[in-house]
């Protein structure tokens, strides 16, 4: 009996004893994640770090490491199990000597554009003898951004012309009042010189004129990636990568034509950040920028197409040229279209694998793209 009795007594000191060095030497274990490239091309090499540092001379007699590692870029044969969020849980089980460090490194495929967040790092410690284990959570949300693919313009091919360079061999200038090039009905904020007084006197009402171009102006891409009514039923993850290259080659023709460029979009982007806003106003140094956007750009909506022109007028100015990329349209976004047209905005619609808008005063390109690929 006396003997149990000390046999409890001594097993009680060891858990405690384990407790305490596992609380010892937790407190000196630092782990973080590093890439060696946190933005790259597609195919681009890159691997993530997963750093494990023990400042103490004590050991760290057992570490379990748990890391969600998003599917796309996963390329490690180690793998526990898919969560419902398709992505692949990494797991690392060690102990760490003093004064030492570990480095576990993940090569990571970059073959599809995106922005890739990984998350908090899940860990264990436990004691030398198996006794005591403890559950800690590591707040370490990191990006990956893998920008997307862009081609020579000349390789688009559109329904109304063999090469989309020829959009921009005229380019968007700024107003001259010298050259007149037609007249549109006055709207509010029109200046009163620019009232065309026989016209007006023949239409019975105020009529503007419409002056031509003699300096450049700058630019905004406007991409839509709603891909019909209900998006969420037929989203075209294929097509919509399509789109964005096309939208990524017009910026880098744009760059070297010297032009201001900038970059709006109604998709949500993808951000370890709480917010992103999405919109960039046109610089002529923002163009890394853009593609950052771009690849940031999700499948899923923050606004519809319809929603997101409801509110245009109040958010963006006329000063701008928008080219509108847009997987889909329909009456009522091409009404508010004419309707932005006739209040002076400068507009050109590109509408990719559709053929859904006869826009009357804005210049329209359709682009039926080759067979699309299915993008898992």
């Amino acid at each position: 009996m006396l003997g149990s009795f000390f046999v409890v007594i001594f097993l009680g000191i060891i858990v405690e004893l384990g407790k305490w060095y596992k609380k010892q030497a937790k407190e000196n274990i630092t782990i973080k994640r590093v890439f060696t490239k946190d933005k790259v091309n597609i195919g681009e090499e890159v691997y993530m770090d997963l750093i494990l540092e023990n400042r103490s001379k004590k050991m760290a007699p057992y570490i379990y490491i748990e890391q969600n590692i998003p599917k796309q870029v996963f390329n490690d044969d180690r793998v526990v199990k898919i969560d419902d969020l398709n992505n692949e849980l990494h797991s690392l089980k060690c102990s760490l000597l003093g004064k030492t460090r570990l480095i576990d490194r993940i090569k990571l495929s970059t073959n599809k554009r995106g922005a890739y967040i990984f998350k908090s790092i899940e860990v264990t410690f436990g004691d030398f003898f198996g006794f005591s284990f403890e559950d800690d959570e590591i707040v370490d949300f990191k990006e990956l951004l893998v920008l997307p693919s862009y081609e020579n313009i000349s390789n688009f091919r559109f329904k109304e012309t063999s090469d989309l360079g020829e959009i921009f061999q005229r380019r968007w200038i700024n107003p001259d009042p010298i050259f007149i090039k037609g007249v549109r009905p006055y709207t509010y904020g029109d200046s009163f010189k620019s009232i065309h007084w026989k016209q007006t006197v023949k239409a019975g009402k105020l009529m503007s004129k419409i002056f031509d171009y003699t300096t450049e102006q700058a630019w905004v891409i406007v991409f839509n990636p709603q891909c019909s009514e209900e998006h969420f039923d037929s989203i075209k993850m294929a097509e919509v990568e399509k789109a964005i290259s096309l939208c990524a080659s017009i910026v880098n023709e744009m760059d070297k034509q010297g032009l201001k460029v900038g970059y709006l979009t109604n998709a949500r982007l993808l951000s370890a950040k709480e917010h992103q806003s999405n919109y960039l106003a046109p610089d002529r140094m923002i163009v890394d920028e853009i593609f950052e956007y771009l690849s940031r750009t999700d499948y899923f909506l923050q606004d519809k197409f319809e929603t997101f022109l409801k509110s245009f007028l109040d958010k963006y100015p006329k000063d701008y040229h928008y080219l509108f990329v847009s997987m889909y349209q329909n009456k009522t976004t091409d009404e508010l279209l004419e309707q932005f047209a006739e209040q002076g905005y400068s507009i050109t619609l590109i509408q990719c694998y559709n053929n859904l808008s006869d826009l009357k005063n804005i210049k329209v390109y359709t682009y039926e793209g080759e067979e699309a690929k299915n993008v898992e």
